[in-house]
């Protein structure tokens, strides 16, 4: 009888006369086994493909979120300016403080803080309580050159009705209103929430209620370098080009110093985070492009070209020199920046300095300018972090082709199943036969046995 059970006889007949045919062939083992001979080969290649896939693309995504934190280094250089930072200092803080934006221009003031701005207040006449009631009516009140009315009516017309209006008014243009209470009673609180004399609080006359002025409204003024300066608040940002003062307290007769200059504390911690972003970028490049001979291991992005070619790059990039020199510098080398022989950047603060303090615009020119070493870097990056840019392009074929290999898989597992149901039910039906044909021949035996003759006597 001949039994057709795979497109490998060789391997099909090997495991059946193992099993031989004269008992209940084991289906549950040569089944498996069957089914593995037949698609093991594919299954190993598709996972190998799959693994390999996945690798590339995670290593695709470390090196662009590498990339991504290099180009933030180099955008607090160039568009956020750090390199152009400057520092503000003043003699005593405990009358002014103050911060320089890079519009400031580098120098010495003397500054002197006659007076600080105040916010005006009013008071009420006194009251039995806050729920003491003052009358119904309109009251107006003013501040900062606008007003607004406060309508009390029966029923809701206590000191505490007014304040409460007052507050939730929609039209209030900067009043604060709180209840004092004292040994002579409960007394409603007008502040304005801005200081200067331009801010000031008044009501007009009613019938209501009457006010007395509890603090008088003040300009802030001041002079630098002995030209005067009026401000309705004490953080003062137009008498210096590029320099915000903050008042803290009046100081007349005594000028205090205010020293502009280069910040150079932060510029050296925007050159150092940019070339710990630098490193951290490269070592994983390097990595996943790297062969290592001795246990014949290989990245698995070494037969990459675009990541090869942004290593070298990213090299060559480094190593530029501008066309033209700013005060004599055209390399970062001359500011304290040097590559080791692993491509690695290191940087000398004490060189960085001193290019920061003597040349700033040497400096910015490498760093933060158009044109610069640090914009060809940015540049070089952005074709590789973009979105739709190189890694982009080169992880979403990669993504396609997972999706194939997992798709080959699912139809292989499918068809494992399939050919498991055949050889299961090939493999039954032959138990099947053998057992009716060995039932059938145990009977035949028994039937035709010669039968013992009986002995005469």
């Amino acid at each position: 009888m001949a039994v057709s059970l795979s497109t490998n006889p060789t391997a099909v007949s090997a495991t059946i006369s193992s099993a031989g045919l004269g008992t209940n062939l084991d289906v549950s083992t040569i089944v498996p086994q069957l089914v593995s001979a037949e698609t093991s080969a594919t299954k190993t290649r598709l996972n190998s493909a799959v693994t390999t896939d996945q690798s590339t693309i995670s290593a695709l995504g470390s090196i662009k979120s590498l990339l991504s934190s290099l180009q933030s280094s180099i955008e607090a250089m160039t568009k956020n300016k750090a390199l152009t930072q400057l520092t503000a200092t003043t003699g005593d803080s405990s009358v002014f403080t103050a911060t320089a934006s890079s519009s400031a221009a580098a120098g010495n003031y003397q500054v002197k803080v006659e007076t600080l701005a105040a916010a005006n207040s009013i008071l009420s006449d006194a009251f039995t309580s806050s729920s003491t009631s003052v009358g119904s009516g309109t009251l107006t009140i003013n501040a900062g050159g606008s007003s607004f009315d406060v309508t009390l009516s029966d029923g809701a017309n206590s000191l505490a009705d007014l304040r409460d209006a007052i507050n939730s008014s929609a039209d209030n243009t900067g009043v604060s209103a709180t209840i004092i209470t004292g040994t002579d009673g409960a007394h409603l609180l007008l502040s304005a929430t801005k200081t200067g004399l331009d801010n000031a609080v008044s009501v007009d006359t009613s019938s209501l209620i009457n006010f007395t002025t509890a603090q008088d409204a003040s300009d802030a003024k001041i002079s630098v370098a002995g030209v005067e300066h009026v401000s309705s608040g004490n953080t003062i940002t137009d008498a210096i080009d590029g320099v915000t003062l903050n008042l803290a307290s009046a100081s007349p007769d005594t000028a205090v110093s205010l020293t502009v200059s280069a910040d150079t504390s932060g510029a050296v911690t925007a050159v150092q985070s940019f070339a710990s972003a630098y490193n951290a970028a490269l070592a994983t490049i390097k990595a996943s492009i790297a062969y290592d001979s001795s246990t014949s291991s290989a990245g698995v992005l070494m037969g990459d070209p675009a990541i090869r070619a942004l290593s070298q790059k990213l090299g060559t990039t480094l190593g530029s020199v501008l066309g033209t020199a700013v005060g004599g510098v055209n390399s970062l080398s001359q500011i304290g920046l040097t590559t080791a022989d692993d491509g690695t950047l290191s940087v000398d603060t004490t060189t960085l300095q001193t290019a920061l303090s003597q040349n700033p615009a040497g400096v910015q020119a490498l760093l933060s300018k158009s044109g610069g070493v640090a914009d060809q870097l940015d540049t070089l990056v952005t074709g590789y972090v973009q979105t739709d840019g190189l890694i982009d392009t080169e992880t979403n074929g990669l993504q396609s082709q997972l999706d194939d290999l997992n798709n080959q898989l699912s139809r292989l597992s499918d068809r494992e199943s399939v050919l498991t149901q055949q050889y299961t039910a090939q493999f039954n039906s032959i138990n099947t036969v053998v057992s009716t044909y060995t039932n059938l021949s145990s009977y035949l035996t028994q039937q035709f046995a010669p039968k013992s003759s009986s002995s005469s006597g």
